[in-house]
């Protein structure tokens, strides 16, 4: 898809996000130099990266896009993005996080993301980079939530180290359908190689999420 940047909202997170002391990461056995954590208004840094990288971090999205303090039928959820179609028309939105990286060259990727979100809508999800990285899905959970919402998790890897990466989501909603998204949390560290860090991962029981296609509900 080409992104028309006069039909987006940016939001420089710079100017949105707050200042956080976070504990080691839980799922997965190390401390992660980038820990963006998305609540659907505001973001929060907790890596050590962070502090420099913040303030060239950016999340854009399509016009349909809207925001939701609140809806009546998740009463315990609050600060929600997407759409909910009260039109007689398809909608069509995207949603894309940027976040930038320091140069560590012969270095592999690692990335963790996970995402609360509903949708009965055809969703696609995938991660970009500049032409010619490699970027490998390894594994991937899901499980409902008592509301209905889903939490979904993603484990993925970029060889080597590209420069920025970017979370992009599109989706299509019909008439009387709805997508929602409450959190969005990505984890990063480099690596000499994948492989070992990996294997320590699945040693603790780290499992992810489906960066592809998620199903339709």
């Amino acid at each position: 898809m080409r992104l028309n940047k006069n039909a987006t909202i940016i939001i420089l997170l710079a100017l949105t996000a707050t200042a956080a002391t976070g504990s080691l990461f839980p799922q997965l056995p190390f401390q992660p130099q980038r820990h963006v954590v998305f609540n659907g208004r505001s973001f929060e840094y907790f890596g050590p990266d962070d502090p420099v990288l913040s303030g060239s971090d950016w999340l854009q999205m399509s016009l349909t896009v809207q925001y939701y303090s609140e809806l009546h039928f998740f009463p315990s959820r609050h600060d929600l993005l997407g759409i909910v179609n009260t039109s007689l028309e398809p909608l069509q939105g995207w949603i894309r996080l940027h976040l930038d990286n320091w140069d560590r060259p012969n270095v592999d990727k690692l990335i963790w993301a996970e995402i609360d979100w509903i949708a009965d809508a055809k969703v696609d999800f995938e991660l970009q980079t500049p032409e010619g990285y490699s970027t490998s899905l390894l594994d991937s959970f899901s499980q409902q939530l008592p509301d209905g919402f889903f939490q979904d998790n993603a484990l993925l890897t970029v060889t080597p180290n590209p420069p920025w990466e970017d979370f992009y989501c599109t989706f299509t909603v019909q008439p009387g359908k709805m997508l929602l998204i409450d959190r969005l949390e990505i984890a990063t560290i480099c690596v000499p190689e994948t492989s070992s860090l990996l294997a320590l991962a699945y040693a603790v029981g780290c499992v992810g999420f489906l960066f592809l296609r998620r199903r339709q509900t």
